[in-house]
């Protein structure tokens, strides 16, 4: 099929010339420029489509860039690559996907097992129950080269203090072994074609530091993602109200938040994080159980809040005071 072309906009005389047309092939838009590449980052930023964390032109187009360093079209690099603590990773089936592109991949396969490594015991189908030994397995073999093996076990898990940790870990764990034995696995044999790219599995198990201090556990997103501090099923609601009472002790702080204190009339000059701060404080909302909310809903807590983040939350403070104790 003979691409066809997109033809910019009309100029307004007291714009600059007008720019060059982008071909559409089968695959959809064909960048071969930096001009194409910003145009398109511009575009997605507009259309409001663009994951949480790569809002703005600049992010789209570094994570596009990205992308195409190892084989990713646009608009799956935006949908698979995630930045995780100020680190981009790329989701464990994208992973597997852009191995498979090198067309080198001539065995890959993944299964479970349990019991002793002697006389290991291969499941049909995902387990049921999750003893110590139990273990996913991942065999990669690329041509011209000696399989990889790779195992992690329910043990590795507990020892890595994975085990049990609320989010993904407790909802899917069989997903999650799977997914730390191919992220090895794929690493080892494909490192050239990864780009020392690490899985966003990989990533969200990593502690969030600033200036080199443990502040919490990493939160990603989970892929699709969908719009943050939406309440439009009671059952959530509920659901999402019984966790913000839960206690806090899997969240941990290098430091506690400053106090809140109460401002009287809004100053002048207030920052989003200031607004979103004082309104907590006026409302009189427990900060645990509202940094367990921000959590729930992939936003970090006060201290380390950002105004961009402050101003989603405080577009839907309402929602925030339900779940945490107070009145808008």
């Amino acid at each position: 099929m003979s691409p066809t072309t997109l033809e910019s906009p009309p100029a307004s005389p007291a714009s600059q010339p007008s720019r060059s047309l982008v071909s559409i092939g089968e695959r959809g838009i064909e960048i071969t420029n930096m001009d194409e590449l910003w145009r398109f980052a511009t575009l997605v930023a507009k259309s409001g489509l663009a994951p949480k964390g790569l809002q703005t032109p600049e992010a789209i187009f570094v994570a596009s860039q990205m992308g195409l360093e190892i084989g990713l079209p646009l608009m799956a690099a935006l949908q698979n690559i995630a930045v995780i603590n100020g680190r981009p990773g790329v989701w464990g089936d994208a992973m597997l996907a852009v191995v498979r592109n090198t067309r080198q991949l001539e065995d890959f396969e993944e299964w479970f097992e349990k019991g002793p490594e002697d006389k290991p015991q291969r499941l049909a189908r995902n387990p049921m129950d999750y003893p110590d030994n139990l273990r996913a397995i991942c065999r990669v073999k690329r041509k011209g080269q000696e399989p990889t093996e790779v195992a992690f076990s329910v043990a590795d898990a507990k020892r890595a203090k994975l085990w049990e940790k609320e989010g993904p870990w407790t909802q899917y764990p069989f997903r999650m072994l799977k997914a730390r034995a191919r992220s090895f696995a794929l690493r080892d044999q494909f490192g050239d074609a990864l780009r020392g790219f690490r899985s966003v599995e990989e990533l969200q198990d990593e502690p969030k530091t600033v200036a080199g201090r443990v502040v919490e556990e990493a939160v990603v997103p989970a892929a699709p993602t969908t719009p943050l501090l939406q309440e439009s099923a009671p059952e959530r609601s509920q659901a999402v109200q019984e966790k913000a009472a839960r206690p806090t002790a899997a969240r941990k702080k290098a430091t506690e938040a400053p106090p809140l204190e109460l401002s009287g009339e809004p100053p002048q000059g207030e920052t989003p994080v200031q607004e979103l701060r004082r309104r907590v404080a006026e409302a009189g909302l427990d900060l645990e159980r509202v940094n367990a909310f921000l959590s729930e809903n992939v936003f970090p807590p006060l201290d380390i809040i950002t105004d961009n983040e402050a101003l989603a939350v405080l577009g839907q403070f309402a929602i925030l005071a339900q779940h945490t104790g107070g009145a808008q």
